[in-house]
């Protein structure tokens, strides 16, 4: 195992492509592993897309990271900027729609001729179709407010006939497209936004190549994170190459994230962040060696659980070390005829073995302390404990340098600095022992020397008492 003191940031090259995943409890270094690689993708042009809930604290970081011309698009309570419907074409929005409802508001397919017949509606009247407009639709009354159009003029009469005919032909899924945009405005009201001129989708940051971060509030959105899924899907399906960052939303959130993690694009890369990667993913099958095995680099902090520790233990793998157990066997053998004397008979018996052990035990992983993380490379069969100091994504770094750990001396050296030390200063030869030896060497050397130590008290003290006396 490799050691090192260094900046997180430093073991993430600019020019790096894969994968991550960092799981551990301390957040802070969380965010500076997703920070360094939004920031670097951003030096190359490639759009980024943040998720996450609620984290004030990754949102400074990417702000702080980002030069002002490339600044990020932070969708938040404060800045409610997102709406995916912005510049997309009818047929695409009901699209959105159908695909984005689960089973708890489903839109069937013939759906989309009832959303058809509204954006039409909406392109009738010289507006711009957002996701607020179809959440304060007036849908029982829709029809009657074509025919008022139509009577005075305000809508052509083919316009008037085509929507008609599309809302009359949707009808049947009009309350089920009433509850999507009901539960959807529940759900993302505080970030949908609130001018066309301001709002700004997954898919218009991907084709202007900027980063954007969106705030889900909870992970519990379902319906916001199918809609998010869809965009991010529909980029892929486009061949576009970006980078999807998700912080604290597990994967088992919703079937269609999880369906999107499990078949990520080659094209594309991710980073995962979570507090427990493993709990965020067991209720879906083999979720977590998926992705572990599309991952290239791999962050593993300190875990309280250990049913993680577990796993990500097994994850770092085993090796096989040599052991030899030597067994010694003697007796006494008794005198026979012609023999007078009893003799004695030893012999000891050597057996060499192959045992599996692994090569970062669930304690390291429990034990790291707060500022520590196990660090793998799939490129690479060395597994670094690295002990993070400070930095940020901005910095530039030298190559991370191994730390420097105590010598060990050989073995036979030890032994003749000792016989040496005891011939001349037995005192020596014990603090030596203390200082080089193993945990039975220096427990052997602090007993000889309290006790070399009482023993000259207890000298001093006669020899007190006798002058004394």
């Amino acid at each position: 195992m490799l050691y090192y003191d260094s900046p997180v940031e430093a073991f993430y090259a600019l020019d790096m492509e894969g994968n991550i995943i960092v799981s551990g409890n301390n957040a802070a270094l969380r965010n500076r592993v997703l920070t360094a690689a939004a920031y670097h993708r951003c030096q190359r042009r490639i759009p980024v897309i943040i998720l996450h809930c609620g984290n004030k604290a990754l949102e400074r970081l990417v702000a702080d990271a980002y030069e002002r011309e490339r600044a990020p698009h932070i969708i938040n309570a404060e800045h409610p900027e997102y709406d995916p419907f912005t510049e997309l074409r009818k047929e695409e929005i009901s699209q959105m729609v159908i695909s984005s409802s689960g089973s708890d508001n489903k839109v069937e397919r013939i759906g989309g001729l009832y959303i058809n017949g509204l954006t039409d509606y909406l392109l009738a009247r010289g507006r711009r179709p957002m996701v607020r407009s179809y959440i304060s639709c007036p849908h029982d009354a829709i029809l009657s407010r074509v025919m008022e159009h139509r009577a005075d003029g305000s809508m052509s009469e083919a316009d008037a006939t085509r929507i008609s005919s599309e809302i009359t032909q949707g009808k049947a899924e009009q309350g089920n497209v009433e509850q999507y945009f009901r539960v959807l405005d529940t759900q993302a009201s505080c970030i949908l936004a609130r001018k066309a001129e301001d709002a700004i989708s997954i898919r218009k940051a991907i084709e202007e190549g900027k980063t954007i971060m969106l705030d889900i509030v909870s992970a519990s959105n379902i319906l916001l994170i199918n809609l998010l899924v869809q965009e991010i899907t529909d980029a892929m399906a486009r061949g576009k190459r970006f980078l999807l960052a998700i912080d604290g939303i597990p994967v088992d959130a919703s079937e269609g994230l999880a369906r999107l993690m499990k078949n990520y694009s080659n094209a594309c890369n991710f980073v995962y962040s979570s507090s427990d990667f493993y709990a965020d993913t067991q209720s879906t099958a083999n979720t977590f060696e998926t992705l572990l095995a599309k991952a290239n680099m791999v962050y593993v902090m300190q875990h309280s659980a250990a049913q993680s520790g577990k796993k990500f233990s097994e994850y770092f793998g085993q090796y096989r070390p040599v052991e030899i157990n030597t067994t010694y066997v003697s007796g006494t053998v008794y005198p026979t005829y012609g023999q007078l004397l009893p003799g004695t008979n030893s012999s000891d018996v050597q057996t060499t073995q192959l045992t599996d052990r692994p090569r970062i035990e669930e304690r390291d992983i429990a034990e790291l302390a707060l500022d520590e993380m196990f660090i793998k490379r799939n490129s690479e069969h060395e597994i670094m404990r690295v002990r993070c100091t400070a930095g940020e994504a901005t910095g530039m770094y030298e190559a991370p340098r191994r730390r420097g750990r105590w010598p060990r001396l050989p073995a036979v050296g030890v032994n003749w600095a000792l016989f040496v030390l005891l011939l001349l200063v037995p005192p020596a030869a014990f603090i030596y022992l203390f200082a080089v030896g193993g945990r039975v060497g220096k427990i052997v050397s602090a007993i000889v020397l309290v006790l070399m130590l009482v023993g000259v008290i207890v000298s001093n003290v006669l020899s007190y008492i006798a002058l004394s006396g």
